[in-house]
């Protein structure tokens, strides 16, 4: 029970937190509204990631919980897609190797 009623708590300032924050136009700031378009990228990117990989897993390219070979074909896929468009867009190698994969 106790559990609950410090759930409770959390939502009700959160709650408030929030609506103060809207009533000061807040969600306006630049870095709110950079940090909404990172998570709304990031959302997308894992959607798209989760799709396109059960798509190879139907077709036999990477098999579920093979780590490696999932790595694998990333790193394929994103070498493939820098080649085609490497006149366009320039990535920052640095910042791309230190990204994080969860897998």
């Amino acid at each position: 029970m106790k559990q609950f009623k410090l759930a409770v708590i959390d939502i009700m300032k959160d709650h408030c937190l929030t609506r103060e924050a809207y009533k000061k136009s807040l969600d306006k700031e630049e870095n709110v509204t950079r940090t909404i378009e990172t998570w709304k990228d990031a959302f997308v990117a894992n959607d798209q990631q989760k799709e396109c990989g059960r798509g190879r897993n139907k077709k036999g390219s990477i098999v579920e919980n093979d780590e490696p070979g999932i790595l694998k074909y990333w790193e394929s896929y994103v070498n493939d897609l820098h080649k085609k468009y490497k006149s366009l867009v320039k990535v920052n190698v640095a910042a791309f190797n230190n990204i994080p994969l969860r897998i």
